[in-house]
């Protein structure tokens, strides 16, 4: 599943260092947006939005 999202990463806020994020479900009055696929049912990957063009 590719989805966009405005939710801050918990960890890591550029996704070039650590692919692997975790999101702040509490916090989404973020300024960007990540473009990001599920690898399985607990792993969000960033994949970039040239991925979806």
């Amino acid at each position: 599943m590719i989805f966009i999202t405005s939710r801050l990463p918990k960890v890591n806020t550029e996704p070039e260092l650590n692919k692997n994020l975790e999101f702040d479900l509490n916090n989404n009055a973020s300024s960007r947006v990540f473009c990001c696929g599920r690898t399985n049912a607990n792993n969000c990957e960033g994949i970039g939005s040239k991925v979806l063009l």
